[in-house]
């Protein structure tokens, strides 16, 4: 996230764009992940989950469609 504004009576979140597929998109082409995959998959989630908490930032819908798996293979 790099930064949350309003506009008039809107409010917004500018973040990072992220070239890939989201979580669900690929479980829907592919069928269920291989238990490694998804380890560490939520792995790095988790991370991420914690560095965001650390800044008082809680994200309140955790889930496959909102995770997206970025063309390096990372999960952000």
């Amino acid at each position: 996230v790099y930064t949350f504004a309003r506009a008039g009576d809107q409010y917004y979140i500018a973040m990072e764009y992220v070239s890939g597929e989201t979580l669900d998109a690929i479980i829907q082409k592919g069928g269920k992940l291989a238990w490694q995959t998804a380890v560490c998959y939520i792995c790095q989630a988790l991370s991420g989950l914690e560095h965001a908490h650390k800044l008082n930032v809680i994200h309140r819908d955790i889930k496959p469609s909102n995770l997206m798996l970025a063309e390096i293979g990372d999960i952000k």
